[in-house]
């Protein structure tokens, strides 16, 4: 088993990696330079949290999450998933791993509420209720 762990600025290339192997999974376009300033920016930021799952000096996984107050409620805040990608090889206990430790990071920021927006799979509904969410929308989208 591997190591649960903060991003460190030294992850920045193989996180940048598993970022791309993110966007070629889900058919989304990746720039490099987009991520490396968006991964920078969550790093030096107080209102994110980025969590890296590193096996043999390998990262194997990553979670992000930006918080942000509500839109109805300044007061609440809510956790924004940016990112949650688990190497196919590491996919039976790593990504329930990297999620556990980020709900225990984003507690003490009071963070009230963690939105997350899976692509459609069935086996993260299934991890997402075991864990006691629900399911309140669905998100469509269209290349303009």
């Amino acid at each position: 088993m591997g190591q649960i762990r903060l991003f460190k600025p030294e992850d920045m290339e193989q996180l940048l990696d598993l970022q791309e192997l993110i966007a070629l999974e889900l058919s989304i376009k990746f720039k490099k330079a987009t991520a490396r300033q968006t991964i920078t920016d969550m790093y030096e930021s107080e209102q994110s949290v980025m969590i890296v799952a590193e096996e043999n000096g390998k990262l194997v996984g990553s979670i992000g999450a930006l918080v942000l107050p509500s839109t109805t409620d300044s007061e609440v805040l809510i956790a924004k998933e940016l990112g949650w990608y688990v190497l196919p090889s590491h996919r039976k206990g790593v990504g329930m791993q990297l999620f556990k430790a980020l709900e225990r990071l984003l507690t003490p920021l009071r963070c009230e509420y963690y939105v997350s927006v899976p692509k459609g799979a069935k086996a993260l509904a299934r991890i997402f209720e075991g864990l006691g969410y629900k399911e309140t929308e669905t998100i469509y989208k269209k290349e303009l």
